[in-house]
């Protein structure tokens, strides 16, 4: 039996909204804005060109209404903040309460913000954490092994006759 995509999509909609009573509710999502989206990504993209960010090449615009706590519970929900912006794999999230109160250019600044901090301090935080705790980690793994050899400890035993010495450990 050969389906539409149509047909798919309503499929898809009334089986999950059976699987979870908000379902309708929670994804309350804005409809596409053509006049200003493209805009929207253009600068993003020149921004990200501007700040070097190789990285991320957004290819549409999502309004939200609702931003979540946590995926896998969704009752916890709360407003997507006027003043944030979320930048995902492809996709730029606005919020959706401020869809026509701003102008494309006036969400630069916003944009930009997130750009630098999700795509760019991000980076140097993980540099800045990650790396000195692995040169700690490896040091101290190479310390507790070396430690033995490069001062020995002296260790008393016997010999099979039962006459006694002493051993550096190591």
């Amino acid at each position: 039996m050969l389906w539409s995509a149509e047909s798919r999509t309503k499929a898809r909609l009334r089986a999950s909204s059976r699987l979870h009573p908000w379902f309708n509710t929670m994804t309350e999502q804005l409809a596409h804005d053509p006049d200003r989206d493209p805009q929207i990504l253009e600068f993003t993209n020149s921004l990200c060109q501007q700040l070097g960010i190789a990285n991320y090449h957004p290819t549409f615009v999502s309004w939200q209404v609702y931003a979540y706590e946590n995926r896998r519970n969704p009752s916890k929900r709360k407003e997507f903040p006027p003043d944030d912006c979320l930048l995902e794999k492809y996709c730029v999230t606005l919020p959706g309460s401020m869809k026509g109160k701003l102008d494309p250019d006036e969400w630069k600044p916003i944009i930009a913000s997130s750009l630098i901090f999700s795509k760019k301090m991000r980076r140097r935080t993980l540099n800045g954490f990650l790396l000195p705790a692995i040169l700690f980690v490896t040091l101290a793994i190479l310390v507790a092994l070396e430690l033995p050899l490069l001062f020995p400890q002296p260790f008393n035993s016997t010999d099979r006759s039962g006459n006694p010495y002493t051993v550096p450990i190591g």
